[in-house]
């Protein structure tokens, strides 16, 4: 054999057992920064007031994880461009579609509107101006309440624009309100406004992994129930 063939067999070799470790072995989660205070990373295991789902479901599917976190924003490209293999918490969004599938739900939560003491949203009114957390799936209401939206990077900082009444509304959603620390809501309301399921989103090239996790969802559900 020719040691340039050689050399391509070899080096071909090496990125077909890489490629089979990935789609056999580890897959890569992806999970948001902004809900690090939910769910989280400690010694290789979630942690955190919303991780046990996420933890049940992953122990069950028959597969080993890492783990790396993104701003939500970034987290979106890197599941879109295969960077991770699913995400989380994650709730559906059409605009997700073309590269993700949701998972069955694994938590409920609800979208809430946060504001100013004395300045509760009014459900009959149209327009006003929000602030959310880059890449929110919350967004989508905006265009049914006529409003006006600035995305930010992060919760303090949309916390910051209410404060200084640059925006009349916070969305969120009410496990990452409520997480918050008391000085950090201190003088604001809030309002329920919407339910909301969270779940993985699992890349469209994996969907290996969504049938595992699904059947994983559902055998934590069940033992959940039994219990």
């Amino acid at each position: 054999m020719q040691p340039r063939v050689a050399a391509f067999c070899f080096v071909f070799s090496l990125l077909w057992a890489s490629s089979s470790h990935s789609l056999a072995g580890d897959f890569r989660i992806g999970i948001a920064e902004e809900y690090t205070h939910l769910i989280a990373v400690e010694d290789g295991r979630l942690k955190g007031d919303i991780a046990s789902g996420y933890a049940c479901a992953l122990s069950k599917s028959g597969h080993e994880f890492s783990f790396k976190v993104f701003p939500l924003a970034r987290l979106l490209h890197e599941l879109r461009n295969g960077g991770v293999d699913a995400a989380l918490p994650l709730a559906h969004n059409s605009a997700r579609d073309s590269y993700g599938t949701i998972t069955s739900t694994v938590l409920h939560s609800h979208y809430l509107f946060v504001s100013l003491q004395g300045n509760e949203f009014d459900s009959e009114k149209k327009g006003g101006r929000f602030v959310y957390v880059r890449g929110f799936a919350g967004e989508s209401m905006l265009h049914e309440l006529e409003g006006t939206g600035v995305a930010v990077s992060e919760w303090d900082q949309g916390i910051n624009m209410l404060r200084l009444e640059r925006v009349d509304f916070l969305l969120a959603t009410e496990k990452a309100y409520l997480a918050l620390s008391a000085e950090q809501r201190m003088g604001l309301a809030h309002e329920v406004v919407a339910g909301v399921e969270a779940a993985f989103y699992v890349s469209n090239n994996r969907m290996e992994l969504w049938h595992s996790l699904n059947d994983a969802i559902a055998q934590c559900e069940k033992e959940a129930s039994e219990s």
